[in-house]
């Protein structure tokens, strides 16, 4: 299958980056490359990507306001309980490499770099130029680290849509932050999902999913690490999955859980809740599980 593949960089996160050499090796062909120029990633002026890196943490922690408290009681328990925090692991998968590294092959196919066009608020189309080269060249279009909601005819025009990650099973869990109810609402899975996309946010069909067990976990941090550790083969999965004809599965309004957003989620209420019980399982029952 022709793939389309958007990126808000040429430089992937590690945990993302397995999944793009796994497709690249695939049967499929990575007929083309899209680059979101406007992302603070691409910034060119000094440290590029590595200045685009700091200005998004810092706008996230800006945005997260109550979460500094989780992030907080992670730096204390990495002094007393280093053994409860994964933060290595964390930023290991977290690091950035470019897709150059360790795919020189893919200098073959030029990246071509592109604006998305705002229509809202929040929403995003794709210029009509590149919905051209798209539709002329790929069947379908994968979305890795590009995040911005889209609407328009990317979402109709690809063969078989666009397909993007979600770090959570969203049968259960949609919006954000990742893993963060699964953790406060004591669930014994987190999930990934590979979504083709919809106009419903965080609501698309469901291409394939993962689980991964949390039971024996001591931190939130350590939920993200297992959702992203689920990620390595899901794409090939996924695309196999549409080039056999096997129909995602979709949702019925009915079905689909509440979207959460940050600031539903970044309440003190819900931060306290998280905090008891990072405490509690750092502190007293540790990874044995004792009950919650």
């Amino acid at each position: 299958m022709q793939v389309c593949v958007v990126l808000d960089s040429e430089f992937r996160k590690k945990y993302e980056h397995e999944e793009l050499v796994n497709l690249w090796n695939s049967v499929h062909d990575v007929s083309m490359i899209l680059v979101e120029s406007s992302s603070p990633l691409n910034d060119s002026g000094l440290y590029g990507e590595q200045r685009g890196a700091f200005i998004a943490r810092v706008k996230r922690i800006i945005d997260r306001k109550w979460f500094f408290l989780i992030n907080l009681e992670e730096r204390v328990a990495k002094w007393i309980k280093p053994d409860t925090v994964p933060e290595d692991e964390y930023r290991s998968l977290n690091s950035r490499v470019s897709i150059f590294e360790s795919l020189p092959e893919a200098r073959a196919i030029a990246l071509t770099y592109f604006v998305p066009v705002k229509v809202g608020k929040i929403l995003y189309e794709f210029p009509e130029d590149i919905l051209n080269k798209i539709e002329s060249s790929a069947e379908v279009v994968v979305f890795l680290g590009f995040n911005k909601i889209v609407r328009g005819g990317i979402l109709q025009r690809p063969k078989y849509g666009v397909l993007s990650f979600h770090h959570a099973d969203i049968k259960k869990y949609r919006g954000r932050p990742a893993g963060f109810h699964e953790w406060i609402n004591d669930e014994h899975f987190v999930g990934t999902t590979l979504q083709r996309l919809t106009p419903d946010l965080d609501g698309g069909d469901v291409v394939t999913q993962r689980h991964a067990d949390i039971t024996g976990s001591d931190c939130y941090q350590q939920v993200l690490v297992e959702a992203m550790k689920l990620k390595g083969n899901m794409l090939v999965e996924g695309i196999d999955s549409l080039e056999k004809g096997l129909l995602p599965e979709v949702l019925a309004n009915g079905s689909k859980p509440k979207l959460s957003t940050m600031r539903n989620s970044n309440t003190l209420s819900n931060v306290a809740r998280c905090l008891i019980k990072n405490i509690k399982r750092r502190y007293f029952y540790g990874s044995s599980r004792s009950p919650t």
